[in-house]
């Protein structure tokens, strides 16, 4: 889909490099993880005489560098499609999350291409989170009535996780369409 203006370095119409903040890069969060990664593998290693762990911390910084390689990638794709600075998206994202749609039709038009790019990602939300939270909710009674107290905790505990999954992509889906009533009233 063609970006809804062309020029990405035309102005917003309201100032988002001052809302910017420290975290909104890719760099602090992935070299804060890429050195969580190494210290609790040198833990696992060292306390735990668990070599094998540096393999495990092998692999999981590889998949760290993949994910971030992606989430990059994707910002940039985002970007280039909604004709918006890549820096400016961590900014249109929080703002379409408190519900503050700008004035300028440059940027109301990109903070509604990133609301219907952000419900078409939680399709799945209506149906498969709470059917997986089910099921995890089952194998913790399952568990427990072996008196596996363990896998109750495991499966509980992902049951919540799930549940919080859920009810976050609701809500994202429901900032998304008062966004879109707000910005396709304007019309």
């Amino acid at each position: 889909m063609a970006a809804p203006y062309a020029d990405a370095s035309d102005d917003l119409g309201f100032d988002w490099q001052a809302e910017r903040r420290r975290l909104d890069g890719p760099r602090p969060l992935l070299w804060g993880l890429a050195g969580l990664f190494v210290v609790l593998t040198v833990l696992a290693a060292l306390l735990l005489d668990l070599w094998f762990a540096t393999g495990i911390g092998f692999g999981a910084v590889v998949c760290w560098a993949v994910v971030a390689w992606s989430g990059v990638r994707l910002r940039r794709q985002w970007s280039e499609e909604l004709g918006v600075p890549a820096e400016a998206l961590p900014v249109l994202a929080r703002r379409m999350n408190q519900g503050r749609v700008p004035e300028s039709p440059r940027a109301r038009a990109a903070i509604a291409e990133l609301a219907r790019k952000s419900m078409r990602g939680t399709t799945l939300g209506k149906w498969v989170y709470p059917i997986a939270a089910v099921i995890m909710l089952v194998n913790a009674v399952m568990g427990g009535l072996s008196r596996d107290w363990g896998q109750v905790a495991l499966w509980s505990g992902l049951a919540c996780l799930q549940g919080l999954n859920w009810f976050l992509t609701r809500r994202r889906r429901r900032w998304a369409r008062r966004i879109l009533a707000t910005t396709e009233s304007d019309r």
